[in-house]
């Protein structure tokens, strides 16, 4: 399992262009969730911390059909409920940092855990027909990747026991293509989103930049360094 490194705010600031031209070759790995698990909202109290608690969503691949993950489940709890945002026909209700999440399963003979690290962001979305029935529900997440296990790297070309191997920050995107609404919440204060709901499948996309990615942000830094330099001469 490798634990991930976080970019200092000032430092990636600095080296946004070069970190930008790196971020698009970042690969990419993708987890697909079959239908299984379920997501609960509450927003009628939001000093409790959570809003949002993803519970045991189904997990069955990551990119290769071949190798399927077993068991594998997807657990997250958000921040709490920051605001609705009411759009006519759609709905987004938003939460705030910071949660928790992890991703588990056994996968190419290794059982553990697979990813793990926080919620950064992340809204419930709400498609209403003219009549007001609930068409779709859909749950999106920002996800910072603290560990990703050392089974995982060779998808994307990363030797794990390479001794020039840094790890760092990585983005991840979660989005449940549909949730069916089975219950509402009948507590005061409760908003239209709350209640549970039910996965119906989706995917997970992982940014997992290569091993060069700092080294070519170092450079970067180099670069702009010189030039101040330069203009200050």
């Amino acid at each position: 399992m490798k634990t991930l490194t976080k970019f200092a705010i000032a430092a990636a600031a600095l080296g946004a262009a070069t970190f930008a031209q790196v971020a698009n070759a970042a690969p990419i790995l993708n987890f697909n969730l079959t239908q299984g698990g379920t997501v609960d909202i509450d927003t009628s109290n939001a000093s409790d911390g959570t809003g949002a608690v993803g519970t045991n969503l189904a997990v069955d691949y990551v990119q290769d059909i071949a190798n399927p993950i077993t068991n594998g489940v997807l657990n997250f709890n958000t921040g709490a409920y920051e605001a609705t945002n009411n759009y006519g026909s759609f709905v987004e209700t938003v939460f705030g940092p910071v949660g928790n999440f992890t991703l588990t399963g056994t996968y190419n003979g290794f059982t553990g855990v697979l990813l793990s690290g926080t919620v950064a962001s992340a809204s419930l979305n709400q498609q209403f027909s003219f009549n007001g029935g609930l068409q779709r529900a859909w749950m999106d997440l920002g996800l910072v990747i603290d560990t990703v296990a050392d089974v995982l790297l060779p998808l994307v070309g990363i030797d794990p026991n390479a001794p020039d191997f840094v790890p760092v920050t990585s983005k991840a995107g979660f989005e449940s293509n549909n949730l069916t609404k089975d219950t509402d919440s009948a507590e005061p204060g409760a908003t239209i989103a709350d209640g549970s709901y039910s996965n119906q499948g989706g995917r997970l996309t992982v940014d997992v930049p290569e091993p060069m990615t700092l080294g070519l942000l170092g450079l970067g830094l180099v670069g702009l360094g010189m030039a101040r330099r330069r203009k200050a001469a």
